[in-house]
């Protein structure tokens, strides 16, 4: 398995896009390859899409892709390790629906949260918005689920790179 990290994604069949039509793959960091992975997903101008996280090449990014296409995912994590993505099986298609049902202003709360750590009064702070109204959305868009599924996929992700040694 190739000791890199590619994150791709093609756009779903209701956009406007064509059917599988796909912008170019990202590379990441091998050890947390998530903060690219979470900016692609909660980017609030992006059309509906699914993604891949896999250590390998492009091509296993792509069968990655087809695989999740088949599941119905809107998220996949692959890394080589039969265990690890076995249970990333499981938890990665959730945190992909959790995060594809927000609203475009909870995916920016989101996004501030979840990729940039910052707490609740500082997004309020950030988006120009009272401190309420960001509690309000952050329970109803489920962040703190989602917090709770990316960090057991990141720490998934870690073992099974712990052991690729």
């Amino acid at each position: 398995m190739e000791d890199r990290v590619t994150i791709a994604g093609e756009f779903l069949r209701r956009t406007g896009a064509p059917y599988g039509t796909r912008p170019p793959p990202r590379s990441s960091g091998v050890e947390d390859p998530f903060p690219a992975a979470l900016e692609a997903l909660l980017d609030p101008a992006s059309p509906p899409m699914r993604w891949a996280v896999v250590r390998g090449s492009e091509a296993d990014a792509r069968a990655a892709l087809e695989l999740a296409r088949r599941r119905r995912d809107r998220l996949i994590v692959v890394t080589g390790q039969p265990d690890a993505d076995a249970l990333l099986a499981d938890l990665a298609p959730v945190l992909g629906t959790l995060l594809a049902d927000m609203t475009p202003a909870q995916r920016r709360i989101a996004q501030a949260m979840l990729v940039e750590g910052r707490r609740q009064s500082e997004v309020a702070d950030a988006l120009g918005i009272r401190r309420p109204s960001v509690s309000v959305a952050h329970a109803r868009a489920h962040v703190r689920e989602a917090a709770l599924l990316l960090r057991a996929i990141r720490a998934t992700w870690a073992a099974a790179l712990a052991l690729r040694d």
